[in-house]
């Protein structure tokens, strides 16, 4: 049985019932901890500062397939419209830049990375966080951003194909994590760095940093 990890969904973009407030892509500061809680899939890990988590703070999994790692769902602002409510003045090809770093959060996470359809060509439901009753329009996948952000889809695949190809991404124990996953020092308190280190998981790879 898995858990949707909210601590990570608005670690990565900010609060959902809080439209303007960002989160780690998007310009907030004290963020970066709750992004290593969700890449260690919710587990302990001792590397990780649980007490600065944004609402859980403990390890909640016993084993990374009990965490669901997302940024968005059904519910709420797609994340595209989200990262257009708390960053606005700036720039298109920016705020592109925030989705595609959410993505590689995601898919390069230990647990389960779970995405939108859509998400990879930057869904939008126009702002409308409770489209539950919202006509077609709002819902309905629009097939022409894939073909206007063709870059962020291939972008996604690119990262799902790494995921595939190298099981490091993928171990399936707690134990294994703290192993061989390594948080590296950065030079600023805001950015998260890590390490796949020896053959994580029987990887071909020896470190993936």
């Amino acid at each position: 049985i898995a858990v949707f990890n909210d601590d990570l969904r608005d670690g990565i973009k900010g609060a959902v019932f809080d439209a303007p407030e960002p989160g780690f892509v998007n310009g907030s500061a004290g963020d970066a901890e709750t992004v290593k809680a969700g890449i260690v899939a919710a587990t302990f890990h001792p590397q990780v500062g649980y007490d600065r988590v944004r609402y859980t703070q403990h390890p909640w999994a016993a084993e990374p397939s009990q965490s669901v790692n997302y940024a968005e769902a059904h519910d709420n602002l797609t994340l595209w419209d989200k990262l257009e409510a708390t960053s606005a003045h700036e720039s298109e090809e920016e705020r592109i830049k925030m989705h595609k770093m959410s993505l590689a959060i995601l898919l390069t996470s230990q647990g389960i990375p779970f995405l939108q359809a859509g998400m990879d060509f930057l869904r939008t439901k126009f702002g409308d966080a409770n489209s539950y009753r919202s006509p077609d329009y709002v819902n309905a996948i629009d097939w022409e951003r894939k073909a206007r952000y063709l870059s962020v889809f291939e972008y996604t695949r690119g990262l799902i194909r790494l995921r595939k190809d190298h099981p490091a991404f993928r171990m399936g124990s707690a134990e294994a994590i703290q192993k061989h996953l390594r948080f590296l020092g950065v030079p600023h308190e805001e950015m998260v760095g890590f390490a796949l280190v020896d053959h994580a998981n029987g990887d071909p790879w020896k470190d993936v940093v």
